[in-house]
């Protein structure tokens, strides 16, 4: 049956339906800090033609997820909207995952790897926030696909850097993948750099790339004109010292594959990177500007998990035509793996699920720092917010734009730190505050009240 002409695509639909179902239950979650101000930045686009936030010429988010979000936030609103628009970039990782991965690994373990990405945890909640870090990836994806096609029919070249320069305008963690066809072409396709197809893809990926620079220049006087470089100096004085934190931050299961996986990862790559050289040196690429970048999180190192987990999957495909005689150990591991993976979900992914086995069971920290941990808090705190607060009250809420549907309808929004008599959902009360609710689930979130004082 796998070997049908539309079994892939059945798979992959599959999947993908499979992704929405677990996506809703995080729709809840709040738009916030980036997903925001892409969100904004582009409205000021679309609406004005200009490029700005709160007024001021922006250049720290580079535009494509802004352009191409903002239709969906124009239809459906800017909550709904962006949760649709990283939804949609998660469909189109299960399909790059699957188009690299046929290429060069086969079948089976396309398919198989396309499961192993609809199971990580971190690729499930970053379908739901909004970010432009699964627009990034599926373009990457897509751009190493085109190379691949590239080697039978050189055409492909030019859609391979069309999307190698759309990359580079969602983030700047792109502008390795120029160098990596550069250099592979020499290694393994020197015929192709006389190909007038090859330098048409690398000229129209620069240019593409290049309007960016160019509005900055323009614009800021510089054409890498940032606030990154400035930030990482101030954040990361040593950048070997950056590297070897994160060397050690990455190569922590909890933050790549996770546990299972991850075993099966690094035998796949000590037996298949020198066969499958293309794949592997994709994978560092992705990674090669996050290696060195301050902020340690899943998704700055994510584009390059598809890859890593195409290395477990033919891993598992060699345990399997190894060991396939004994049904139950093959069983055992598929159990086993099942079992860490639902685990990992319940616990990284899902904040209620997460604060319930803190509750039941509690062999973990009750406050790991996840996102969906301090997302399920606020909610809490949001919902008896909306359940005991009078009628017509002030709230404070920080992201304002984003309040449709979080808040009753009868509250006063404000995003104005002056106002008294307001309601706030804070981790840090102030001592001017007055406390009327704190969460049970960590991390620890209050609703309180500012008080006025009198002159």
């Amino acid at each position: 049956m796998i070997h049908h002409r539309w079994f892939p695509s059945g798979f992959v639909l599959a999947c993908c339906a499979i992704l929405i179902a677990l996506w809703l239950p995080l729709i809840r979650y709040p738009v916030v800090s980036d997903t925001l101000n892409y969100a904004l930045l582009g409205q000021s686009l679309w609406e004005h033609g200009t490029y700005m936030l709160n007024g001021v010429p922006w250049s720290k988010h580079l535009p494509l997820h802004a352009i191409l979000s903002y239709p969906l936030v124009k239809v459906f609103g800017l909550h709904l909207g962006m949760h649709i628009a990283s939804l949609l970039g998660g469909f189109g990782v299960l399909l790059g995952t699957y188009l690299v991965l046929q290429r060069t690994v086969g079948r089976s373990a396309a398919l198989l790897t396309v499961l192993l990405v609809l199971l990580h945890p971190g690729f499930v909640l970053m379908s739901a926030l909004g970010s432009a870090d699964l627009l990034f990836t599926t373009l990457l994806l897509l751009s190493l696909a085109f190379y691949l096609e590239a080697d039978k029919d050189e055409r492909w070249y030019v859609l391979a850097g069309l999307a190698a320069g759309l990359a580079c305008l969602t983030r700047y963690n792109g502008a390795p993948l120029f160098l990596l066809f550069l250099g592979y072409t020499y290694w393994k396709r020197r015929a192709h750099l006389r190909s007038h197809w090859f330098w048409s893809g690398i000229v129209l990926g620069s240019a593409v790339f290049s309007l960016w620079l160019v509005r900055n220049m323009v614009t800021f006087g510089n054409p890498l004109a940032s606030g990154y470089r400035d930030e990482l100096a101030q954040e990361a004085p040593s950048i070997i010292g950056q590297f070897l934190s994160n060397v050690l931050y990455y190569g922590n299961p909890v933050h790549n594959v996770f546990p299972f996986l991850f075993i099966f990862a690094a035998a796949g790559v000590i037996l298949h990177a020198r066969r499958q050289p293309f794949l592997f040196l994709a994978m560092l690429t992705a990674w090669v500007v996050s290696a060195v970048w301050w902020v340690q999180a899943i998704r700055f190192f994510f584009p390059g998990y598809p890859l890593l987990q195409a290395f477990a999957a033919l891993a598992l495909l060699d345990l399997w035509r190894r060991w396939k005689a004994i049904p139950w150990l093959m069983g055992l591991v598929a159990v086993v793996g099942m079992s860490v993976q639902a685990f990992s979900l319940c616990i990284y992914t899902y904040g209620a699920c997460n604060a319930w086995f803190d509750r039941t069971v509690g062999l973990l920290p009750v406050n790991m720092g996840l996102t969906s941990e301090g997302f399920y808090a606020w909610g809490l705190a949001r919902d008896y917010l909306n359940a005991h607060a009078p009628k017509g009250a002030t709230v404070y809420y920080e992201f304002i734009e984003d309040t449709g549907g979080h808040f009753r309808s009868d509250f006063r929004m404000t995003s104005d730190q002056s106002d008294c008599e307001a309601y706030r959902i804070t981790q840090r009360p102030e001592d001017s505050e007055e406390i009327v609710f704190r969460t049970e689930a960590a991390p620890v979130t209050y609703v309180v009240e500012r008080v006025c004082t009198s002159p």
